[in-house]
């Protein structure tokens, strides 16, 4: 089967990234250059780009062009098994700290409601996280849980490893997961806790784990420090 030209290209610039052909920080050719080069169209290019955006490679600021991420995390830190893996499964546990920002129950917004199939009146902890790797901000976690799958869920155990604790005191089997992965630029919140400056990259990572049974056990929106490595794998599994 013949690859997809948009595919071909995206392969072709993902090999040069890797290369460093195009280096981390740097400004890709524009869309017009990119288009002679390969010899296509400029909404192939696009749709090449797109791509590379989907898999955290490249990140696009308004008005000043497209960007090359760090890729280092991609190539050194990436551990394709640990599918649910957090910081303190990818790291030595001496290194990490957590700082819990929020541990609340609430209801389930819309979105919510479709992403872990509930109800509307079904409640739901929600847990805000800032991890940290000996002593520097390495990701900010915003995680939802049904209560009916976790009730005896505290705060101590939510400065801890919430995937030990599941595994381990609930004895819940985990499946599979849902994880679509972007580049996106600083929010206020970014600023704050990863010291991070106005319009820097963030690599945002939602993601939905299942169980076994088929229940949705977490909704997670991860933000990461591009350069921090370690908890992003590039995988995305399908719902079954």
């Amino acid at each position: 089967m013949t690859l997809p030209q948009y595919k071909a290209v995206a392969a072709a610039l993902i090999q040069r990234i890797n290369t460093k052909q195009y280096p981390p920080h740097t400004k890709l050719p524009d869309q017009v250059t990119l288009a002679q080069e390969f010899g296509v169209s400029r909404i192939t290019i696009r749709e090449a780009c797109d791509e590379l955006e989907q898999k955290g490679l490249i990140w696009k600021k308004s008005g000043s062009g497209t960007f090359v991420l760090n890729t280092a995390m991609f190539n050194q830190h990436v551990r394709p098994n640990s599918w649910f893996a957090g910081v303190t499964t990818t790291n030595p546990r001496a290194d990490v700290s957590t700082q819990l920002l929020n541990f609340s129950v609430g209801l389930p917004t819309p979105k919510i409601q479709t992403k872990l199939q509930l109800t509307p009146d079904e409640p739901i902890y929600i847990v805000d996280r800032l991890r940290k790797l000996k002593g520097i901000p390495h990701s900010l976690e915003h995680n939802i849980i049904p209560i009916k799958l976790a009730q005896d869920l505290t705060r101590e155990i939510c400065e801890q490893s919430l995937y030990d604790y599941f595994r381990d005191d609930l004895n819940v089997q985990l499946s599979g997961a849902n994880r679509k992965i972007t580049a996106e630029l600083a929010n206020a919140q970014d600023i704050l806790y990863l010291n991070v400056a106005p319009g820097d990259p963030i690599l945002s990572v939602e993601q939905v784990t299942w169980i076994t049974t088929g229940d949705r056990l977490i909704y997670a929106n991860l933000r990461n420090l591009p350069s921090s490595g370690g908890y992003v794998t590039m995988a995305t599994f399908t719902n079954h």
